[in-house]
Parts: C-alpha cells; sequence; structure tokens
C-alpha cells in the first residue's frame, strides 16, 4: 500500500483495514494450512486405496456406479468410526490436543468428497489404460 493511501486526510484511509498477521501467529497460519493439506491428502489416498479394494472385491460382481456407492459407503463408516468417543479419547491421549471433540459436519463432507476425489482420479487413470 502506498503512502499516500495511508495518509489520515485520505479520505479512504478509514475504509483500508488491512490486517497483518504478527510474527507469530503466521507461523500457526502456515502450520494450520500445512495440516489442512496433509489430512486433505490422507482422504484423497483413501480414495485410491478404496477404490484398489472395491476392484478387488467386486471387479466382475458389481458395476462401476455400485462399486463407487460402496467407497462412499466405507469412507462414511471410517467417518463415523474416527468420531466416535473411543477414537477421540485415544487421539487426545496421544497428542497435546485435549480440546479436541471430533470433526465438524463440515470437516466429514470434506473428507468424503477429498476421498471421492483420490477414487475418480484413480478410476480415470485406470480407464485409460
Amino acid at each position: 500500500m502506498c503512502a499516500a493511501a495511508r495518509a489520515p486526510d485520505n479520505p479512504l484511509h478509514s475504509q483500508l483495514k488491512v490486517s497483518r498477521f504478527s510474527r507469530g501467529s503466521s507461523y500457526i497460519y502456515i502450520l494450520a494450512v500445512i495440516a489442512i493439506l496433509a489430512f486433505t491428502f490422507t482422504h484423497i489416498l483413501h480414495g485410491v486405496l478404496i477404490y484398489a479394494l472395491v476392484w478387488l472385491v467386486g471387479r466382475k460382481r458389481l458395476p462401476a456406479g455400485a462399486r463407487f456407492v460402496a467407497a462412499v459407503v466405507l469412507e462414511c463408516g471410517w467417518e463415523l468410526f474416527e468420531n466416535t468417543d473411543f477414537i477421540i479419547r485415544r487421539y487426545r491421549d496421544v497428542t497435546i490436543s485435549l480440546d479436541y471433540f471430533g470433526d465438524s459436519v463440515f470437516n466429514s463432507i470434506g473428507d468424503i468428497c477429498a476421498m471421492m476425489t483420490g477414487y475418480f482420479n484413480i478410476a480415470k487413470e485406470e480407464s485409460t489404460i
């Protein structure tokens, strides 16, 4: 932002609200982005692995759409299991996240969508081979 825009007599000065991270909070922001990317990647990997499992079990008996539905059901089951009291207590015991109470519904939906991304990417690759 130029000095003229920051001048107190500039009428836009009061409307310009540039939020800046302090040195400590920018590191927290970067760590949060890295964590989001890492957890998203694991759910994309779920899609690849679930695709392989469903393909091995049902390739001759189930059409592609039914295999996809089975994959989504498996991932939904994983999300339900991941948010049980048993897993949440275990997670709190082995990490420093004592205030963790499970994933939000929005987070679980995002995880399922990430799994679908991995599933569709590997299905697309297999169909082109």
